[in-house]
């Protein structure tokens, strides 16, 4: 059974137990419930935007977020690919500012008790993306639409591009066709099934999007349904060849030069 200790959660999502990660001294570190002290957080955001050369809060904002989803998505690869619950909750969660990179501690690996042991695999999937949207999920959008101003339609956006992106990357590599068919069941249920289960706050499942799709060199890429404004760091020409602003001319070039 896979853990933090595998590479995957470290170099994709990088996420770490807290015992075993190596920090340097020059990081910044912030609890993951400080997250939601609108002091503390305009210090941590002030401090990435400085590292990420943000010209305006908006931006550091969708940055910050583009990054913070990868816990999310880790948390969400444990519970298909791994068959683990998680606690990422904020009260067992610190957040590793070094240089310009996220990197996220888990205080205990150990997956939640009063889900992990329940035999049927739905009812573990609904209550677990139900904890994490009220643990995590809602209390970190709404602090950062606060402190930032970015919209939460494109803080939801970036975070169903990446659960979407990385099932399209790794659902072929399973051995089992039942392996497949449960990755696919889980996806269906987080980006669609789960509305009134676990965002029944919401109008509509955040985390659904409707994904542009073009094929470049044999290979299907995602185009991102909400623009994350990397474009407004600095340096020539910023974007993503997933950004839904470019040409698809600029999109194939900017493919090739990235693959």
């Amino acid at each position: 059974m896979a853990t933090l200790d595998h590479p995957l959660f470290k170099t994709r999502y990088h996420m770490f137990r807290a015992d075993s990660a190596h920090i340097s001294s020059e990081a910044l570190i912030i609890h993951g419930v400080d997250l939601l002290d609108s002091e503390a957080l305009e210090a941590f955001l002030s401090v990435f935007g400085e590292a990420i050369q943000s010209p305006r809060k908006e931006v550091t904002g969708s940055i910050f977020m583009k990054r913070y989803v990868s816990l999310i998505a880790g948390a969400l690869y444990a519970f298909s690919y791994c068959d683990r619950c998680l606690d990422i909750s904020l009260e067992q969660l610190k957040i590793v500012l070094q240089k310009d990179k996220l990197h996220f501690l888990l205080a205990t690996e150990e997956e939640l008790p009063g889900i992990s042991m329940i035999p049927e695999r739905e009812e573990r999937r609904r209550l677990l993306l139900q904890r994490m949207y009220h643990s995590n999920m809602k209390p970190v959008w709404n602090a950062i639409i606060q402190a930032t101003g970015i919209g939460g339609s494109t803080l939801w956006a970036t975070l169903s591009y990446l659960v979407a992106y990385w099932k399209q990357e790794d659902i072929n590599k399973l051995e089992t066709d039942e392996a497949r068919r449960c990755v696919e069941e889980d996806y269906r249920y987080f980006t669609n099934h789960a509305w009134i289960d676990s965002f029944a706050d919401c109008p509509i499942n955040p985390i659904f999007s409707r994904f542009k799709s073009v094929e470049i060199d044999d290979h299907t890429v995602l185009v991102r349904a909400k623009c994350c404004l990397q474009y407004c760091l600095p340096g020539d020409d910023r974007y993503c060849y997933t950004c839904p602003r470019i040409s698809e001319e600029n999109r194939t070039r900017k493919y090739r030069a990235h693959h």
